[in-house]
């Protein structure tokens, strides 16, 4: 049976609707694919675009190309707008992947809870200058937090508490 497809228009449905297998292999179980990006005229994903063999893999595996199969999307013939709700912004936020890797290594050494905790309070007020609202920019706090804790010991963890 062949699936009836029209052009992708890059409104962000699918992305937003049901994350594809790609998206929760990478990320986990998300409301809405970290991936998805807005370009200023339509949706892209970023998964697609990353260099060498990686991207080319997700190109294939997401059938780029191949069109919208998504046979309920009512937004195709809507005006093209940044469509990801605010409330994956403050739910899902997700690193990049080397900035996870810095977080694991930061929390190896031996800094004092205070000085992580005021650095990170610090980009949270940095994060909220440059536009970020107030609940994301304390989510991608708590992110930062969260990775850093991975690696500390339970004495020194237990004196940084969540923004």
């Amino acid at each position: 049976m062949d699936l009836i497809t029209a052009d992708c228009v890059g409104c962000g449905f699918c992305c937003t609707k049901v994350p594809c297998e790609a998206a929760r292999r990478v990320y986990g179980p998300v409301t809405v694919c970290p991936s998805l990006e807005w370009n200023g005229s339509r949706h892209i994903c970023k998964l697609m675009e990353l260099p060498g063999d990686i991207g080319a893999g997700f190109r294939v595996e997401l059938y780029a190309g191949a069109g919208c199969c998504a046979n309920l999307n009512s937004w195709r013939h809507e005006p093209l707008i940044d469509r990801r709700p605010n409330v994956y912004l403050s739910r899902d936020v997700v690193l990049d992947s080397t900035f996870q890797i810095f977080l694991h290594c930061l929390g190896r050494e031996f800094i004092s809870p205070d000085t992580l905790s005021l650095t990170i309070l610090s980009m949270v007020g940095e994060l909220i200058k440059s536009g970020y609202s107030e609940p994301v920019a304390k989510a991608i706090g708590n992110k930062v937090l969260h990775y850093l804790r991975g690696e500390r010991t339970k004495s020194i963890d237990s004196f940084m508490g969540d923004f």
